[in-house]
């Protein structure tokens, strides 16, 4: 992410109650992330230790500046691998079969809120 970006996340971190040296840290993570990549809210609690809530608050805030949009990330129930990753709900289907291990189910259940980095 550009320079000019991660000064705006700087100013949008009241919903993670973080102290400096985590502030810190997460601008550095958030600074490897390019256009069209994609950030899990896991990635924000994992390296600041706050909590699943407080992550997707944060994210929800940065796609709320344009710095980020959500999309869907599909697993299967059975294998729990990645099938695909949506920008829509629209855009999933009634029914997948999993390229894993070939269950078939409704993937709409088992979407993950994730975020795409649109703006360096």
């Amino acid at each position: 992410m550009l320079q000019n970006t991660l000064l705006k996340i700087e100013h949008n971190m009241s919903s993670l109650k973080l102290q400096p040296p985590e502030k810190r840290k997460l601008v550095e993570i958030l600074s490897y992330y390019q256009k069209n990549s994609y950030l899990y809210p896991g990635t924000i609690q994992r390296h600041t230790g706050a909590s699943l809530d407080e992550s997707y608050i944060f994210l929800k805030e940065l796609e709320k500046i344009g710095i980020l949009e959500k999309a869907y990330e599909v697993i299967c129930p059975n294998c729990n691998g990645t099938l695909d990753i949506y920008d829509s709900l629209n855009e999933i289907p009634d029914s997948i079969i999993c390229n894993n291990c070939d269950h078939e189910f409704h993937p709409f259940n088992y979407a993950l809120v994730i975020f795409k980095v649109i703006n360096e």
